[in-house]
């Protein structure tokens, strides 16, 4: 990701709302490719943005052609989501007082 997106989630109201933005050297949708079940949120461009495209294909593939690449992704995957988990618990935290 070059750039910035807002993770947007609906509402009981039919609207969406910004939860967090994400900026450049990051991943989006890694959760939904590693467990392949639908994403939870929608993705919303804030400023001028270059994503690239790794599809459930393209990473099986990486996993059968490349082990050492495929371990790589993954250790990087789940950095992110530990450091999102981490976020949302503390975000959680600070809106409970």
């Amino acid at each position: 990701l070059e750039g910035r997106v807002g993770i947007m989630v609906g509402t009981d109201e039919n609207r969406t709302t910004r939860v967090r933005s994400l900026g450049r050297y990051t991943t989006i949708g890694e959760m939904g490719l590693i467990s392949r079940v639908p994403r939870s949120a929608t993705i919303q461009a804030e400023i001028a943005s270059v994503l690239y495209l790794l599809n459930a294909d393209q990473y099986e593939a990486i996993k059968t052609d490349d082990p050492a690449l495929s371990h790589k992704l993954l250790t990087y995957f789940v950095s992110v989501m530990a450091e999102r988990l981490t976020f949302a618990n503390r975000t959680i935290a600070v809106l409970r007082r």
